[in-house]
């Protein structure tokens, strides 16, 4: 699932919030990673990590970071943290 309560990792392209990225190149790396974490030999070492991949790319993920970050950062605005 694609939500907060669940941990997500992700494959990140620099360009890809400004649009720069070439479709077929992202279409190329979703489909290398949708194959990658459908391979039983990846899912039987992860199922006993109880991690259970599922893949979401392109605007979908990247709306998903938007507001995470977004969320994140209101916390630590409001929380008032600041780095050292």
């Amino acid at each position: 699932r694609l939500d907060a309560d669940h941990p997500q990792n992700g494959v990140l392209i620099p360009r890809l919030f400004t649009g720069k990225t070439p479709s077929a190149l992202l279409e190329r790396l979703a489909s290398t990673v949708g194959k990658a974490m459908d391979s039983p030999d990846l899912l039987a070492k992860l199922k006993p990590l109880e991690f259970y991949p599922a893949v979401t790319c392109g605007a979908k993920f990247a709306e998903f970071l938007r507001v995470e970050n977004e969320a994140t950062g209101r916390v630590v605005r409001d929380a008032g943290i600041k780095m050292e």
